[in-house]
């Protein structure tokens, strides 16, 4: 039997195509990966942009640095960990509430 006959060439041929078009047209496995995973990434964004909202301390403070008004800073550790707190909780709300 001829190898390009067999059916194991054959099946990897058929797929091998199928692949190919798949690849041509964004349509693969990774190509859908990358679009949920940025899906997600903007999602997260706008639920920080809406926490930042409320607080308006550090709504100006991110406005500035945005703004390039404010050249760098670094916020204590007391004030990091209060955020972070506060960005674990709004995240935390996030989850239980799916």
């Amino acid at each position: 039997m001829n190898h390009e006959k067999s059916n194991g060439h054959i099946t990897c041929f058929r797929e091998w195509k199928e692949l190919e078009l798949r690849s041509n047209k964004n349509k693969t496995i990774d190509d859908e990966n990358l679009r949920l995973m940025k899906q997600e990434e903007k999602y997260w964004k706008s639920a920080l942009k809406r926490i930042i909202a409320f607080n308006p301390l550090m709504n100006e403070y991110l406005h500035k640095i945005h703004d390039n008004e404010t050249k760098v800073q670094y916020l204590s550790k007391d004030v990091q960990n209060e955020m972070i707190k506060l960005l674990a909780n709004v995240v935390q709300n996030e989850i239980i509430s799916l």
